[in-house]
């Protein structure tokens, strides 16, 4: 980001994260309208579609959402209908606080949301198995994985790779059925398996990482998430996550190096993760408030060309 700098609000007075963060009382019906007629519009968008082409449609939506919502109320206080609305005919929406409630509100409560923002599986020559019993074992983990059924989705994907032990889509799966299970170590392996047929996948290469971090494995995690970044440089994801490790192990100034290397390349490609970078931007802040390490902060500001207004 050489040519414009990114701006975001940190509430320094508070000894927590308070960024877009509100009480169910506190909301802004008007974030919560154009969220609902957002999520609506996001039925629309293909789960295999390139992920800058999806952020840039999740916006779209937002954007599309906010102009209805403005027009109608403006046409509710012609026509002197809702006089009791804090809106007037000279309706103003401030549309950078109104799209990162939006897709904060999105990320919490939009399961298509949800959904696009977690389909990164990127196929390779492994990934799909020709076994027509290893795809219908898939298939299968699939359906009890969708019904939270992790045990026997962990069977099914089991038998998957007993048929095709070169299903890396099916490792892949096996993994996350284990990690939600709980059982971090089976998770790691099966992830492992799908690295050693694909090396460059980046959903074992993601994933890894969460599973060592719920384990309480925090040096395994760091190595793990410096695994996904050296193959995926540009992707803020590996960023993020190893910020958050760096905070657990109270290493602030590689956290804060790495979330604010993270906030601007979700901003690059207009990733809705940017509000998740913005919250743990002021953890970030409040622990070096807290250990007297303020002094670098400017510094990183810098680096990544980022202004905080206060």
């Amino acid at each position: 980001m050489k040519n414009n700098q990114i701006f975001f609000i940190l509430f320094i007075s508070l000894g927590m994260i308070s960024y877009a963060q509100e009480t169910e009382e506190e909301v802004d019906p008007a974030i919560e309208v154009i969220a609902a007629d957002a999520c609506e519009c996001l039925v629309d968008i293909k789960l295999d579609a390139a992920k800058k082409k999806r952020y840039n449609s999740i916006n779209d939506c937002i954007e599309t959402a906010s102009n209805t919502f403005q027009m109608t109320e403006g046409i509710k206080n012609t026509l002197g209908i809702g006089k009791d609305s804090t809106i007037t005919n000279d309706i103003i929406i401030d549309r950078d606080k109104y799209k990162r409630e939006v897709q904060s509100a999105l990320l919490e409560r939009c399961p298509k949301m949800k959904l696009l923002m977690s389909s990164d599986e990127v196929e390779s020559e492994v990934s799909i198995s020709e076994k027509k019993k290893a795809v219908e074992f898939y298939e299968q983990g699939m359906d009890f994985y969708v019904k939270e059924d992790y045990k026997n989705a962990i069977k099914s994907y089991k038998k998957a790779v007993r048929k095709d032990k070169n299903f890396a889509f099916a490792w892949d799966n096996l993994g996350l059925s284990y990690r939600k299970d709980g059982q971090f170590k089976k998770a790691v392996e099966a992830y492992d398996k799908s690295i050693e047929l694909d090396p460059t996948g980046a959903v074992p290469l993601m994933n890894k990482p969460i599973a060592f971090l719920m384990d309480g494995k925090l040096q395994e995690a760091i190595l793990a998430y410096q695994d996904y970044i050296r193959v995926f440089p540009n992707d803020a994801e590996g960023y993020y996550g190893i910020s958050r490790v760096y905070i657990e192990t109270k290493e602030f100034e590689k956290a804060l190096d790495n979330i604010l290397n993270a906030f601007v390349k979700y901003n690059e490609v207009n990733s809705p993760y940017a509000r998740d970078a913005e919250h743990v931007i002021q953890v970030v802040y409040n622990n070096l408030k807290e250990n007297d390490m303020l002094s670098i902060w400017d510094q990183y500001l810098k680096k990544y060309e980022v202004t905080v207004g206060e």
